[in-house]
């Protein structure tokens, strides 16, 4: 786990960490223990610039090498560009969170940790991401059993009050989302790309602009869809959930890998399809209840379960 920030070292801001993460070779974990270290006020790291790293060092020696670098290297003559491009994008939707700010989902910290993206990009109401919820994932070209399974869960999921969450991919993921929308539900939609770059279907924008449906990425918003970035998004939509349901997944596909970070994290795995893979990667899975009624109590019962913290424990697991 990072360390606490210090409370006075003030809340991020959203330009700070823009610039810090555009640094080459910097990842998540590294710009979220800097600003753990640092605090969020520009102010306490300006100083910093132009010093040699030994005397970063000196003066941290908490920090690795690599990341004294960085703090002495900032780009400070790019700020007013990450000012301005937040403001732009802010001007087309696009609103910018960082962690540690109000309205920053609570269960990234609580389940991701040090692996918490340090600034989101969201669209349509942000509070979606921090009620109970529940996930339905699961394979692009799923079957007709496939397409009702993912159907079911998002219905059953509704109908006990939660959101649903899913990577809006062509699918079960677009089942899951469409379904949540069409039974008047709510839904949150987590992107591998900027949402600047995304065009939405009609119900899909009227239900962002009804406060219905959340878009949300950790990419900056002109970025395209990244290979990395769909991996990355699958510990996202697990932190969110508080049970997951994965329908006819492949053996190395996303859907495998948000039922592992859901079972790092603690949280129920049901599956549907699955009895194809291999016996280690099933026993990640409850089978999925036949009937609606048993459904509905199955995941109830692990909505109504409370958040607990588990990064500790999902660490190093997660990449």
């Amino acid at each position: 786990m990072s360390p606490r920030r210090e409370e006075n070292a003030g809340t991020p801001s959203a330009p700070l960490v823009l610039l810090l993460l555009q640094r080459p070779g910097l990842g998540i974990r590294s710009a979220n223990r800097l600003l753990d270290v640092f605090g969020g006020d520009p102010a306490r790291w300006r100083p910093l610039a132009g010093w040699p790293i030994a005397r970063v060092l000196a003066a941290h020696p908490v920090l690795t090498p690599h990341q004294a670098e960085w703090v002495a290297q900032m780009p400070w003559a790019e700020w007013s560009a990450c000012e301005e491009g937040l403001r732009k994008a802010e001007a087309d939707g696009v609103r910018a969170v960082c962690r540690g700010q109000e309205g920053y989902p609570a269960a990234f910290d609580a389940c991701l940790g040090a692996d918490a993206p340090p600034l989101l990009y969201h669209t349509g109401d942000l509070a979606l991401a921090s009620a109970v919820a529940g996930a339905v994932v699961g394979t692009r070209s799923p079957s007709r059993n496939g397409l009702r399974a993912a159907g079911r869960c998002a219905a059953s999921l509704v109908r006990g009050g939660a959101v649903v969450v899913s990577g809006a991919a062509a699918g079960v993921d677009t089942a899951a989302h469409e379904t949540a929308l069409r039974d008047g539900g709510r839904s949150v939609a987590v992107f591998p790309q900027g949402l600047l770059t995304l065009t939405l279907p009609d119900p899909w924008r009227e239900a962002v602009e009804a406060g219905r449906l959340l878009l949300l990425s950790e990419c900056p918003p002109h970025a395209g869809w990244q290979t990395h970035a769909a991996v990355a998004r699958n510990r996202l939509i697990a932190a969110l959930a508080r049970v997951v349901c994965v329908v006819e997944p492949r053996k190395m596909g996303g859907s495998i890998q948000t039922a592992r970070h859901a079972a790092a994290q603690g949280r129920a795995v049901f599956g549907a399809g699955h009895t194809r893979l291999p016996q280690a990667v099933q026993s990640l899975f409850r089978p999925l209840p036949e009937d609606d009624t048993s459904l509905d109590a199955a995941l109830g019962a692990e909505l109504a379960k409370p958040v607990v913290s588990s990064a500790a424990n999902a660490g190093d697991k997660l990449f």
